[in-house]
């Protein structure tokens, strides 16, 4: 067996990153410093207001109080009626994870395809199978 010629042609560019630790990966960051690694920040510009506003040194379109929960996703709804934001759970086990994303006014747990999901049945949180994606209703401002 022999490898193939033919698979992957072409210059790849490899990022490499050692992050020494204290403790198991969970504990000593590293999944967290993974992700930062891999989903680098991007700058997006904006036009200068004349309004007189100032705009925060950063603003996260959407947080997570765990840091086994990471958002792995934001994007626009495939019907353009709000948000999609996905979340993934790095350390496994189940948790409660408490979802900030801003500007919005109401949320509703989806499946992959973006079809909303039954209300939960359990009275008393966390509830089985929590949704990872949610459609986030925004306000919007003239």
């Amino acid at each position: 067996m022999s490898a193939d010629p033919v698979a992957d042609p072409g210059h790849h560019h490899v990022a490499f990153a050692l992050f020494p630790h204290v403790g198991s990966p969970t504990a000593g960051g590293v999944i967290a410093e993974t992700h930062a690694c891999k989903n680098a920040r991007r700058v997006i510009g904006l036009e200068a207001s004349t309004g007189g506003e100032s705009l925060p040194a950063s603003l996260p379109l959407a947080t997570v109080d765990d840091p086994g929960a990471m958002v792995a996703a934001i994007k626009a709804a495939d019907d353009d009626e709000g948000t999609i934001v996905r979340l993934h759970d790095s350390f496994g086990g189940r948790r409660r994870v408490v979802v900030r994303v801003h500007g919005a006014t109401s949320a509703q747990g989806t499946d992959l395809l973006e079809a909303p999901l039954p209300e939960p049945t359990c009275s008393k949180p966390p509830c089985p199978n929590p949704p990872p994606t949610f459609l986030v209703g925004e306000t919007h401002q003239n």
